[in-house]
């Protein structure tokens, strides 16, 4: 039985999101947040291991927080 760890008197680290967490976040296939990162769309991801990457939750959240409204969300449908 593994014995858990002592607690640290250090903050606790990042939470980071992977590349399927963010996609479902931003609401994308995971395809297209490959894509966003390659073309720096997307806050620098971390690497997490040879095989992973992931973005802090922090990141994301001030990204989600500072995309501005597309037109498509920011035209009214013409209903009243």
């Amino acid at each position: 039985m593994a014995t858990p760890l002592p607690s640290s008197p250090r903050t606790s680290l990042p939470n980071f999101l992977s590349v399927r967490e963010v996609a479902a976040l931003l609401g994308v296939a995971e395809v297209t947040i490959w894509r966003m990162k390659r073309r720096g769309i997307l806050p620098p991801a971390t690497r997490l291991s040879p095989h992973r990457i992931g973005w802090s939750e922090e990141a994301i959240a001030a990204y989600l927080a500072a995309r501005t409204p597309t037109v498509s969300t920011a035209v009214s449908d013409g209903r009243s």
